[in-house]
């Protein structure tokens, strides 16, 4: 059997990528060429700001996110709290940076479990944007007092990998309303 080390994997898949993705520039399928590129090549590197930072991990390991801790707490507002994550990033791609048609970042989600806290992600779910480099940080309203909120050490939400295409918007005179749904929204469609 052929055993190929990791950096010529690397520059085999860049190399597929690549001819995908400039042959096939608007196709949903170079979309997922590159998805799965960033899946086994890229890495998210993390300069710890605080010693109590903790790596994103996941619960189980069919978790679809990484659950994030809180390292420092700060009320910045009436009920409004700052939640620290301890360590400021850099997404390594693993390609060129001329190679940028798409933009990535990292998600920022509340955990299903925040109902017991009162709380509510201010900006949820929010976005670190790939080159942003101050410390990863979450904004949270406690909505409801008389219940517990998050502290310094918990568990306060998760992380995952966005990737968005670049688009272009265009406006144009008219636009197809005659489809399935039309102009129909905000529970339109029942509640059963």
């Amino acid at each position: 059997m052929v055993q190929i080390n990791s950096k010529t994997l690397n520059v085999i898949v860049l190399l597929f990528l690549i001819i995908i993705v400039k042959g096939c520039r608007d196709a949903p399928f170079a979309f997922f060429v590159v998805f799965l590129y960033i899946c086994f090549v890229m890495k998210v590197l993390l300069e710890k700001l605080d010693e109590k930072a903790r790596l994103p991990e996941k619960g189980k390991p069919g978790d679809f996110c990484y659950d994030v801790w809180a390292v420092s707490e700060e009320e910045i507002a009436p009920n409004v709290w700052r939640y620290g994550l301890g360590f400021r990033y850099e997404i390594n791609r693993g390609f060129p940076d001329e190679f940028r048609d798409f933009n990535i970042s990292i998600d920022f989600r509340p955990r299903s479990s925040i109902w017991q806290t009162g709380m509510s992600l201010s900006n949820g779910p929010g976005t670190l944007d790939e080159f942003y480099r101050g410390q990863a940080m979450a904004i949270f309203y406690h909505i409801m007092p008389n219940m517990p909120r998050y502290k310094k050490g918990d568990k306060i939400g998760q992380i995952k990998i966005g990737l968005t295409p670049k688009v272009n918007f265009e406006f144009v005179d008219k636009i197809n309303t005659d489809t399935e749904r039309g102009e129909g929204g905000f529970g339109s469609t029942g509640k059963k």
